[in-house]
């Protein structure tokens, strides 16, 4: 009786086999990784979206709390305010945001960080590194109080309050972000940082609410020469 054998099972790839697996490997990795890397860089911007989205109902809980005063903006190192006590902590210690005024309403310090922001290999060389936003200024009517203005002293509730600030603003032979991150509040000229997009920032305005607003607008309203949605001091005429 006529056996028939069976064929000879094959060992593995040959080279040309192989290279068209790495040359397609290659081909999906180039379309793929801009997709992948917009998603990482997506997630990490939700996640600053949602610290502004807490940081926004905390302020306006406390104003609720406190007669419609929003906390003191931690103008310089005097009063205790929305994120320290009346002086910033030493570097890395956790307790420092007990002395803040949201503190009873945040107490999870990862809403006060975005987590681009401690990408900066200049973060830990700042004098606040408690948070990575910084309340205006206009609160304390930049320095010109010893208090802060009451949430219906604003003349429009979009007014910007909190945001990015931008380490590289004003660096003159200062340490990187040394100007922009001195304590808890800043001018709105000291810009806002885009790190989730190259011409946006988001904020947190008057009202709690959180937007995306463009450079070219936050600009607009930082360059203003009398009262503006960034230049809104209840105590002074031209918002300055």
């Amino acid at each position: 009786m006529k056996t028939t054998s069976l064929p000879e099972r094959r060992q593995g790839f040959t080279l040309i086999e192989l290279l068209a697996v790495i040359l397609t490997l290659g081909v999906l990795i180039v379309c793929f990784a801009p997709a992948l890397a917009r998603s990482g860089d997506n997630e990490r911007r939700m996640v600053c979206l949602n610290n502004l989205k807490h940081l926004g109902a905390a302020l306006q809980m406390y104003a609720g709390d406190n007669s419609d005063y929003l906390p003191y903006p931690n103008w310089g190192t005097i009063y205790p305010g929305w994120l320290y006590a009346a002086a910033p902590p030493p570097v890395h210690s956790p307790s420092g945001y007990n002395g803040g005024l949201l503190y009873q309403y945040v107490r999870n310090s990862n809403y006060y960080l975005c987590p681009v922001d401690l990408e900066s290999k200049y973060y830990a060389q700042r004098i606040n590194w408690l948070s990575s936003y910084v309340m205006n200024g206009a609160v304390c009517s930049f320095g010109g109080i010893t208090g802060s203005c009451k949430v219906t002293d604003v003349w429009n509730p979009g007014c910007y309050l909190l945001w990015n600030s931008d380490e590289n603003h004003l660096m003159s032979g200062a340490p990187m972000g040394a100007f922009a991150f001195n304590d808890g509040s800043a001018y709105p000229s000291e810009s806002a940082a885009c790190l989730h997009s190259p011409a946006a920032s988001e904020l947190v305005t008057v009202a709690g609410d959180v937007r995306c607003i463009s450079l070219q607008k936050f600009a607009a309203e930082t360059n203003s020469a009398t009262r503006s949605l960034a230049w809104w001091n209840p105590f002074a005429v031209s918002g300055h």
